[in-house]
């Protein structure tokens, strides 16, 4: 390796690359479990949509023509052809992660496995603040009305309502600062009950019987329905149903299954080795436990259907890593780029729901 010309050093790292596993988030630091990571990003499958074109676009049904009658024979009929279409949309969002190495680093690290493992060490740093930073934003809304730079995570699909609420009351969506934002996905929601979450106001996780009784109830309204066998929880049609909590929640929570489980059954408590509901994966989301109290209310329990809640990926951008390249400005540096081009999109926000306190 004597002198290591940067071409040379261009030619070793992409070799070495190619012998390295395929990119995946791992040796995750800031937060103890990746919820939105796993479940979109690692998980795939029906929660992940790859696609093309200038930005997402789905047409969706959320009126009725009412064409339906009751008629008499040989009446006449005038018939309507109602457009009962409106169209979400949602811009791409690029981010991206990226490490580079010195040329005198690797004259330093001149044996192959010292160099492998630089070369690695770098890779995996990049790949976690990575995950930092698409898990913080999957449970973030946007920052303004016109933020295009940010995802449209969960807080911006699944919102409040007013205090004392209990319905489909979550229809506009707020900004990071609060702020209102009536069109959500391009849809404004005004007169549209079909383009709204459930919306359920409660006293907080201290009152433990209140609380469940108000998830019993946006169990039902919101249709999550219990799963009959264990596999469903992993596989099968009911896999994507998920109840997301803030740390004092979930602890409330599971204090008051212990206390009461011999009372409730399987309603509250363990299924399969989890803490559920109805048999539903109750999950802690560390992001969540940051105060947000302006836009998704105080220890908020969010039911999210994933099976209605999708990552779309703009095809041929899904964790794209680029060949080695030499930094113009820096000559003696050579720098690998990660880039993800995404967006969250709720195609059917009746089947979400949010408890919060206000």
């Amino acid at each position: 390796m004597p002198g290591l010309p940067m071409s040379d050093l261009v030619d070793l790292t992409t070799t070495t690359l190619e012998d390295m596993p395929k990119l995946d988030f791992e040796v995750p630091l800031q937060y103890q479990d990746y919820i939105a990571v796993n479940q979109f990003l690692r998980g795939g499958g029906k929660n992940l949509e790859i696609q093309s074109g200038y930005g997402i676009r789905r047409n969706i049904m959320l009126e009725q023509s009412g064409n339906a009658e009751h008629v008499q024979l040989y009446q006449s009929t005038a018939v309507n052809v109602a457009d009962v279409q409106s169209q979400l949309t949602a811009p791409w969002c690029h981010a991206q992660t990226y490490w580079s190495i010195e040329r005198r680093e690797a004259l330093m690290n001149r044996a192959p496995a010292r160099f492998v493992d630089l070369l690695e060490s770098r890779r995996v740093d990049a790949m976690v603040s990575f995950a930092d930073l698409l898990e913080d934003r999957a449970w973030k809304s946007v920052n303004t009305s016109g933020d295009t730079i940010n995802p449209r995570g969960i807080p911006y699909w699944v919102t409040i309502g007013a205090n004392g609420e209990n319905g489909f009351y979550g229809g506009q969506t707020r900004d990071n600062a609060g702020n209102a934002i009536t069109s959500v996905g391009g849809i404004t929601p005004v007169d549209l009950d079909r383009w709204c979450n459930y919306y359920s106001d409660y006293a907080g996780p201290t009152a433990a019987d209140a609380m469940v009784k108000k998830m019993h109830e946006v169990y039902r309204k919101i249709r999550f329905k219990a799963p009959r066998i264990v596999a469903d929880l992993e596989k099968g049609p009911l896999s994507g149903f998920a109840i997301y909590m803030d740390g004092t929640t979930i602890d409330e929570y599971e204090a008051y299954t212990r206390k009461s489980n011999d009372e409730v059954g399987f309603d509250v408590g363990k299924f399969a080795g989890a803490t559920a509901f109805q048999r539903t994966p109750v999950t802690w989301v560390p992001p969540l436990d940051t105060a947000q109290t302006d836009y998704r209310g105080a220890n908020p329990i969010y039911f999210i259907n994933h099976n209605k809640f999708k990552l779309f990926i703009l095809r041929g951008d899904n964790l794209r890593e680029s060949e080695p390249m030499i930094d113009r400005n820096q000559h003696n540096v050579i720098t690998t780029f990660v880039d993800l081009s995404y967006n969250y999109c709720c195609i059917d926000r009746r089947s979400q729901a949010l408890i919060a306190t206000l």
